[in-house]
């Protein structure tokens, strides 16, 4: 029930702010916390303080933000598959603490968690190889912008 809750908010929210012309990175943010906040009171509800959850969804919602600008910042500088790796990569591994403290009861272990971050990482190594080879077509491809400046699309 609260993922179908947080699918439908989100979208709507989503599509919401991207009819008003807001970066995508920054659209996400704001539709990941008004989808994520508002599921706080659908029950089965957690044992966790509510103030204790906005902090975990501010921590989420900014690793979501941060995940769609970090790569076009070092795409520069290594390959496009790296670039937007890495990123997904750190701050996957980062959140462990975050959703252990909010959802203590389906804690997964440390490794299992890596090994599932590096899965991750892979899948997005795998996107950003496909968005490079199609033309950018969503939104997605051209806030990340994984062609370099001048390319030419054959």
């Amino acid at each position: 029930m609260k993922v179908m809750a947080v699918s439908a908010i989100y979208t709507l929210a989503s599509l919401t702010l991207d009819k008003l012309g807001l970066y995508f990175p920054v659209a996400v943010a704001i539709s990941a916390n008004v989808a994520l906040l508002s599921t706080y009171w659908i029950p089965p509800r957690g044992q966790v303080r509510f103030a204790t959850f906005v902090g975990v969804v501010q921590l989420i919602a900014s690793a979501a933000a941060i995940g769609f600008w970090v790569p076009a910042l070092l795409r520069p500088f290594m390959p496009i598959q790296v670039a937007c790796a890495l990123p997904a990569f750190v701050l996957a591994l980062a959140l462990y603490c975050p959703i252990r403290i909010i959802a203590p009861r389906r804690s997964v272990s440390f490794a299992k968690w890596s090994l599932g971050c590096v899965a991750l990482a892979l899948a997005i190594a795998a996107g950003a190889t496909i968005f490079s080879i199609l033309p950018p077509r969503s939104k997605v491809a051209q806030t990340v912008s994984l062609r370099s400046p001048g390319s030419k699309v054959t």
